[in-house]
C-alpha cells in the first residue's frame, strides 16, 4: 500500500485509521470518502 510506503509505517496501521476515520464520517469504504468529499 502506496500510503504505508511513504510513511514507513504497517499497512495493518493505515488500514486501522482509516476503518476508525469511516466510522466517524458514516462511511463504510474508501468510495463513501470520495462520494463524501465530492470526488466521485
Amino acid at each position: 500500500m502506496e500510503i504505508a510506503e511513504r510513511l514507513a509505517i504497517a499497512k495493518r496501521t493505515v488500514d486501522n485509521h482509516l476503518h476508525t476515520t469511516y466510522a466517524a464520517v458514516g462511511v463504510t469504504g474508501r468510495g463513501g470518502l470520495r462520494a463524501l468529499f465530492g470526488q466521485g
